[in-house]
């Protein structure tokens, strides 16, 4: 999507970040961003103290980086000497280039999973849609098919795929010959979508940058 590097901030401290920063090295293939809290917050005397001193702020600066970290810095609870810790972990560090253990893949998504598709896989029946596309997307879902298509072909259906679209638990492929009504579509998808249609690729290559289309 033209990002430069995609990571975590805040939400915990680096023992509990570390483990999704593992999960994201296997998916990134830019570097990733590690801003930590100093551990996790707690009320003490009725004030909010955290508990990782700035040693242990920087004890698992080796396993970051080995995890293609290669932007750290500190969130909340943090102050001068974890930053100071922080630059002195890392004088001398040797970062990791991406190397994504999937890239011969097609990295599809819903709202919740990241799937990983074939180049070569396959849609079934190209869904119409209607006012029943709940029931349709219901029976396509129970079927073997790798993926999904639904054919959008003006507004209204824009409007119905927004409101069905939560079903979806399988990679979506959009089909549609209407750049506007495409991004309208894609706008809405909490999802990373496939596309199939005649569009010419100068329409095209902006959705991809702007909301991860893959053609």
């Amino acid at each position: 999507m033209g990002i430069s590097a995609f990571g975590l901030n805040c939400s915990a401290g680096p023992e509990q970040m570390l483990v999704h920063l593992k999960r994201l090295r296997e998916f990134a293939r830019v570097p990733l961003i590690a801003k930590p809290n100093a551990g996790m917050p707690q009320i003490v005397d009725g004030k909010t103290v955290y508990d990782c001193p700035p040693d242990e702020f920087v004890a698992l600066v080796g396993e970051m980086l080995d995890a293609g970290v290669a932007v750290f810095g500190g969130c909340c609870g943090t102050t001068g000497e974890h930053i100071a810790a922080l630059s002195k972990a890392l004088d001398g560090a040797r970062f990791v280039r991406p190397a994504p253990e999937h890239g011969d893949m097609l990295p599809a998504s819903t709202e919740k999973e990241p799937m990983y598709l074939p180049v070569d896989a396959k849609h079934g029946k190209v869904l119409s849609v209607t006012n029943e596309l709940e029931d349709t997307l219901s029976d396509a879902l129970d079927t073997d098919d790798a993926m999904i298509a639904i054919k959008l072909s003006g507004w209204d259906d824009v409007d119905i795929f927004a409101d069905c679209q939560y079903m979806i638990n399988k990679p979506l492929c959009i089909v549609c010959d209407d750049a506007d009504v495409l991004e309208s579509a894609l706008r809405v998808y909490q999802g990373r979508a496939l596309y199939e249609g005649a569009l010419d690729e100068s329409a095209l290559l902006p959705l991809c940058d702007k909301y991860g289309l893959i053609i």
